[in-house]
Parts: C-alpha cells; structure tokens; sequence
C-alpha cells in the first residue's frame, strides 16, 4: 500500500522539484502533506467524487423502453 510520503515524494518529482535520490526538507515535506490533506477533505464534500462503486444487475423485459433506477 501507497503511503502519503510515497504519494508526496512522487508527486514533487513528478514537478521536478527534486530529483531522484535528493533528500526532502522537512518543510517541503510538511507543507504536501498539509495540501494532501487539503485535497483528501475537498474530495471528501465534494458530491462528484466517487470513493466506491456498486454493481447492480437489472433484468430487461422485451418491449419495454422506459424503466425507473
């Protein structure tokens, strides 16, 4: 499992703040984490975000065009 040092790592060398091998300031390191956490609370209210899914079978009868879900 991914975790929130592997996710900000990434992401800071996804926008070559640091190369590869380059150690990260506790600052920097600190200041992701706190947009990180941000990002998680915004994706938390927002009502377009989906955290699961569900699967649901319907059964379709012949002739029939309009159905309620």
């Amino acid at each position: 499992m991914t975790t929130a040092n592997e996710l900000i790592i990434g992401a800071l060398r996804f926008i070559n703040a640091y190369a590869p091998g380059e150690t990260i300031d506790s600052d920097d390191s600190n200041d992701a984490l706190t947009t990180l956490n941000d990002l998680l609370d915004t994706w938390s209210t927002d009502q377009a975000s989906v955290f699961a899914s569900s699967e649901n079978l319907f059964t379709f009868v012949a002739n029939q065009y309009i159905y309620t879900i």
